[in-house]
């Protein structure tokens, strides 16, 4: 089929198969950040349904987008311990991060 001449032949660099470099190494980068989105998607499980939902809803509608700073904060979050979580995100506790109060906010809207 015509659409395999434009697919690369092996483990090679996509140097020379990508007709416009800055595409490629976009491309590149989008696959990174999603590869990272899929192994986050696991840290978000947490050892209750209320977090759960929480964090993997940040992460699917905004950790993309926020600057990375706030990235930072989200996966300091993950690495929390879950009570210490659930009163941040409860607002029964306040960082002192203000980053992850952010954060935070981002969650509850």
């Amino acid at each position: 089929h015509e659409l395999y001449k434009y697919l690369s032949q092996g483990s090679e660099s996509c140097k020379g198969h990508c007709r416009d470099q800055e595409t490629c190494r976009c491309d590149r980068e989008l696959k990174q950040v999603e590869e990272k989105v899929q192994k986050l998607l696991w840290r978000c499980r947490r050892g209750t349904k209320e977090l759960d939902i929480l964090m993997m809803a940040f992460l699917e509608n905004h950790y993309r987008n926020v600057e990375p700073e706030l990235k930072h904060a989200f996966e300091a979050m993950l690495d929390m311990q879950d009570p210490e979580l659930y009163a941040l995100v409860t607002g029964n506790s306040k960082s002192q991060d203000r980053h992850i109060n952010k954060v935070i906010e981002f969650i509850h809207t």
